[in-house]
């Protein structure tokens, strides 16, 4: 079995061809975003004839051209990936062979059978595009398609990672009102230096109708490491958080996570947490403004929100301020938090906030580390301009509550 590099006749960030066996027409199409290629007949250097009928070729070659130009956000970048390519068959994987830059043929003999070939793209060790088929190698024609596409799912265990799968989640872009586009982001492990989000503009800037799963595994953590936002969430924008804490910052001048905007949701699901933020900021955990009803904030499971507080004279909802959106908590806890009004919850002008299942605690000496405080009042929840109510439809109507709010299943306990 052996394994040589030919040629160097193709044009630049193109689409990838591969041959095999005698005669035989793999056409690989490297898709990085929605667009439209133009299949070319690429010409190779001469014919493979082998004298064992047990062995073919397979041949990976960058080579074709383009319809439509590359994404601005790709420029720049085809001439420095680096493809790797990866053939397996029943229990056996032959060495990754890579072919770095652009205009590279591999040319690999193998055993005939059925092989699955995976080429992968990489930009700074960051996979930029992947694609797999599976190739039956014998001889005769055989024509094949493998699609290479940007990757939806990303594995983030560093600050880099973390801001490559923000990058790619804003090249791709989003899909439409009736075929919303999902990405899954695995944090693994403590992820430490995540930069704010600094200005107005949300993590994924102005993409619309994406859903975005966070999901952590190994006391997974994203810590911040300057003054901003960790996560803004912005119109028909969904981001859903489980198995990982959101850590803010000390001395920030923002809410840890914002979210604004029409059909804007974030949820929070078991193993999540919103804690360590400290801003003179109304709602320096979580903030929910903008965009009426159609903007909402979902505690679920075991979800908690601590150790946030809001300073200063605009120190109103240490744990989470609604102003204009939706809060329905489901489950989980508010502990913690400080506030000069509303330490757990702040309800502003038309903020809704709905208590279905959990607790807000509130200032009572034997919740001990568990209080949330207020000077000046609410320390579990303040009313002002909202409403607050349970599940069952029971409204809260005292507008300054000190004492912990608890609920199951939409009815207030004791």
């Amino acid at each position: 079995m052996t394994r040589e590099a030919i040629n160097d006749k193709v044009q630049k960030g193109s689409p990838f061809s591969v041959l095999r066996s005698p005669f035989s027409v793999l056409r690989v199409f490297s898709v990085f975003s929605v667009l439209t290629f133009l299949t070319l007949a690429l010409t190779l250097p001469g014919c493979f004839i082998y004298d064992d009928a047990n062995e073919g070729a397979i041949i990976i070659n960058t080579g074709g051209t383009r319809t439509a130009p590359w994404p601005p956000q790709d420029n720049g970048i085809l001439e420095d990936l680096v493809y790797k390519v990866t053939l397996s068959k029943g229990g056996q994987t032959l060495p990754v062979i890579e072919a770095s830059g652009r205009d590279k043929t591999v040319n690999v003999t193998v055993a005939t059978g059925t092989w699955t070939v995976t080429l992968d793209a990489y930009y700074d060790d960051l996979i930029y595009a992947t694609g797999s088929d599976i190739v039956n190698v014998k001889s005769g024609n055989n024509p094949v398609t493998i699609i290479m596409k940007r990757p939806t799912s990303f594995i983030v265990t560093n600050a880099a990672e973390w801001v490559h799968a923000i990058d790619s989640i804003m090249d791709q872009g989003g899909g439409t009102a009736g075929a919303v586009k999902s990405y899954v982001i695995n944090v693994r492990g403590n992820v430490t230096g995540v930069q704010a989000i600094t200005s107005i503009a949300p993590n994924f800037a102005g993409t619309q109708y994406v859903n975005i799963t966070i999901n952590g595994s190994g006391n997974a953590a994203l810590n911040l490491t300057d003054q901003g936002r960790l996560l803004a969430i912005g119109n028909d924008q969904a981001v859903t958080i489980q198995n990982v804490a959101l850590v803010g910052h000390s001395s920030n001048n923002n809410s840890l996570v914002s979210l604004s905007g029409t059909d804007s949701q974030f949820t929070m699901r078991s193993g999540s947490s919103v804690t360590g933020n400290k801003a003179p900021q109304p709602g320096a955990g979580v903030y929910v403004g903008g965009g009426g009803v159609t903007c909402v904030f979902t505690m679920e499971g075991n979800a908690s929100i601590s150790n946030n507080e809001a300073t200063g004279t605009g120190g109103l909802g240490g744990g989470v301020y609604l102003y204009g959106g939706a809060f329905n908590m489901n489950g989980g806890t508010i502990s913690g938090n400080k506030a000069s009004r509303g330490g757990g919850v702040y309800a502003s002008t038309g903020g809704t906030f709905t208590m279905n299942t959990g607790v807000v605690y509130g200032d009572e000496p034997a919740n001990g580390s568990n209080i949330n405080t207020a000077p000046t009042g609410g320390a579990a929840l303040y009313i002002s301009g909202g409403t607050a109510k349970y599940g069952n439809g029971t409204t809260i109507t005292t507008s300054a509550t000190d004492d912990t709010i608890r609920a199951l299943n939409g009815v207030p306990i004791p």
